[in-house]
Parts: C-alpha cells; sequence; structure tokens
C-alpha cells in the first residue's frame, strides 16, 4: 500500500523502501513517474538494456512501459507519480520510455527542499508538488527537442554526459566514489591533463553545476547518509569537511531544508 505523503491535482508524491535484496518480475505502470534515490542504488532492466541508479540520480519512467527492478541492497527513493491523463497522454504521444534525468533536471529535486514540505506540509504543497513535477516534465522535453528532432528519447539514453569527453566522466566518477573526500581542482585537473579553468569549464557544460559544487553536494549527501546513525553530528559535520558544526549545519539546511538534527528525526527508522 502506497503512503501518499502530498496529493496535488497533477501528482502525488510517496516514498518508496525496500529493506533487502530484491529480483523482481517484469510489470508496467499506467501512470509515468519521477524516481530520486535518496539511498542504495538498483538496476532496472528495460528493452533488453539494464540502467544502474544510485543515490542522488533520478529518472523518469514512461506510462505503459514493461520493466523489472533488482534491488541491490536496503533502499529509499522518493516517487513523483504524474497521475493525471493529459500528462501521460503527453509523454505517450512522444514516445517517453525510461531515461535518468540530466544532471540539471535533477537538480530542481535537489533545490526544492523537498525535507521540509515532506515534515511540514501545508495547504501550499500540493502546488508546490504540482510546479516542481511540471518543472522537471518540461526541462526534460525541451531537452529532447533540442537533442532530437522527432522529440523521442530511446530507452536508456542516459544524458548528455555520455557524449561527454571520457576525462570529464573520469573526473565524475571520482568524485562520486570519494564522497568523503576533499580533492582539489588543481590535483581533478591533473588527474584529466587538463588545465583547471577548462576542467571547470566543461564539467559545467556537462553536470550543470561546477565541479567544486558537484562536491560539496556529494558530502552532504553522504553526511545524510551517516545521520540515520548514531553517530554524533559534530563527527558526521567533520567528515563531511566542515571544522566548525554551525557551518555544516548552515550548509545542510541550505541542501535539504531542514537542520542536521530534524533529519535526522525525519528519516531515521
Amino acid at each position: 500500500m502506497i503512503n501518499v505523503l502530498i496529493q496535488g491535482n497533477a501528482a502525488q508524491l510517496y516514498v518508496l523502501k525496500n529493506r533487502s535484496p530484491d529480483w523482481g518480475n517484469e510489470h508496467a505502470h499506467d501512470t509515468a513517474y519521477v524516481e530520486w534515490v535518496v539511498r542504495g542504488d538498483y538496476r532496472r532492466c528495460v528493452d533488453g538494456g539494464e540502467l544502474r541508479l544510485s543515490e542522488g540520480n533520478a529518472y523518469l519512467t514512461g506510462p505503459d512501459i514493461e520493466h523489472s527492478d533488482h534491488y541491490l541492497d536496503e533502499y529509499e527513493s522518493l516517487c513523483f507519480e504524474l497521475t493525471r491523463k493529459e500528462e501521460n497522454d503527453l509523454l505517450r504521444r512522444r514516445g517517453v520510455r525510461t531515461h535518468a534525468l540530466t544532471r540539471t533536471s535533477a537538480s530542481l529535486i535537489e533545490s526544492s527542499h523537498v525535507a521540509a514540505e515532506i515534515l511540514a506540509p501545508d495547504d501550499l504543497s500540493p502546488l508546490w508538488l504540482d510546479t516542481l513535477v511540471g518543472d522537471i516534465l518540461l526541462q526534460t522535453l525541451r531537452l529532447d527537442d533540442t537533442n532530437r528532432p522527432n522529440g523521442v528519447r530511446s530507452s536508456l539514453d542516459i544524458d548528455s554526459s555520455n557524449s561527454a569527453p571520457r576525462w570529464v566522466r573520469s573526473v565524475y566518477e571520482r568524485v562520486h566514489e570519494e564522497a568523503g573526500m576533499v580533492t582539489s581542482l588543481d590535483d581533478l585537473a591533473r588527474q584529466a591533463g587538463v588545465h583547471p579553468a577548462h576542467l571547470s569549464r566543461v564539467f559545467t557544460r556537462v553536470y550543470g553545476m561546477p565541479v567544486v559544487q558537484f562536491q560539496r553536494r556529494q558530502r552532504l549527501a553522504r553526511a545524510a547518509q551517516s545521520l540515520l546513525s548514531a553517530r554524533p553530528i559534530v563527527d558526521v559535520a567533520n567528515d563531511a569537511g566542515y571544522q566548525a558544526q554551525s557551518q555544516f549545519s548552515t550548509a545542510f539546511r541550505k541542501a535539504f531544508g531542514v537542520s542536521p538534527g530534524r533529519y535526522r528525526l525525519l528519516h531515521r527508522p
């Protein structure tokens, strides 16, 4: 049974959780949805291909798309389901299937203070939800129009980073894997064999944000996961690269819309 947290006119928001590895059967949904991975990762098999989603990634699945989901470990995500017929019919006409959102589209979710809306919903929350989902859908379809003349995006067409130079993708992967470390722009550029200014320009164009901002986002995402344990918040802050807990709290509130302590109360089992 789905526990709907916020119900709008065009969308509804709920949490999807899986506590152990699970290999699901092939199925389809008659409505489209955007899913944002909060914790863990899993693989989606569709059209003979495989799409792997991990923490911080988001993807859009169109209506009536046959797929199977393979959860690799404990998993949690936020699901933004498009409940209105008009939007689902639009996606059917455009042939939208399954693909990950670009970093820019996914950042719309990160910057919308989802945790704060879930923690303290009010009479404006339905409008917030409909607006957020509409913005994501519009940006995604506009990108399709730019990248593909017929506006149709094929399955597993991940995002513009796939056509990026290999060296910038290697930088992205390193920062993603070393989320708890603080690596200078010069060191990343040296590894990639390019000038720091060139790295900054290309990374921003491909992923929608400067590499330094992406590093900070990854550290905060790792910190959010650490807050689910009993570790003192000051230790979590230090691991995230913040010498002062007050600085960590300010950055965390800006990213997630709530303080570290409130986030722990909201998400810790």
